[in-house]
């Protein structure tokens, strides 16, 4: 793509220009990267790292399990995380932040009582299976038991995980209520008057 840099910290690659997609997403990177004065209409970082956005307008930014992204000096419209940790958000325009909830109580509430209920499940049908009373409701119960449990078992993972990492950081962003005027000019062409912002 004609991009400078080597992708190290010394010489990062840098992102820049209108030759990119409209959708952007960035997978399981680890080089270093900076992307700079885009206008994007969504970004999604998927386990990422070592990445500086800035002078960019976005208009949803998602990080999914990031970690040490810089995201500084950008007009967004929605910002979505989910277990994403030890990221920075410094001197952003941002209408609305969406954190995930894996570090709110429900959450470690419902995950306890799904392998509760998991373990249930397994229970009652190898239960049955060594009463020898077989039924298609057995298999059922033990194949759909197994999957809460391993599901569960692998988001509580990535969380303990995640929760070693220091949180994101916030340092002098603003919330703009008329944001939503800068996008419609900047991707449509014209602005659109948003009643109630």
């Amino acid at each position: 793509m004609g991009w400078e840099g080597e992708g190290t910290k010394e010489e990062p690659i840098v992102i820049t220009g209108n030759n990119i997609p409209v959708k952007l997403l960035l997978s399981k990177n680890d080089y270093y990267l900076v992307l700079r004065n885009l206008n994007l209409p969504n970004l999604t970082l998927y386990r990422c790292r070592n990445i500086t956005v800035e002078d960019c307008r976005i208009n949803k930014l998602v990080l999914n399990r990031c970690q040490h992204v810089i995201i500084k000096q950008n007009s967004i419209m929605k910002v979505e995380t989910c277990f994403s940790r030890a990221n920075t958000f410094e001197r952003n325009e941002i209408r609305r932040i969406a954190n995930s909830n894996y570090e709110n109580r429900y959450y470690d509430i419902f995950s306890c009582f799904s392998i509760a209920f998991g373990f249930f499940l397994l229970f009652f049908a190898i239960k049955e299976f060594v009463n020898l009373n077989f039924h298609w409701m057995q298999v059922y119960f033990l194949i759909f038991g197994s999957l809460i449990i391993v599901a569960i078992s692998h988001f509580l993972k990535i969380t303990i995980q995640i929760r070693k990492l220091i949180p994101n950081e916030f340092h002098n962003n603003t919330t703009i209520s008329r944001l939503r005027q800068i996008f419609d000019q900047n991707f449509s062409g014209h602005i659109i008057t948003q009643q109630g912002d």
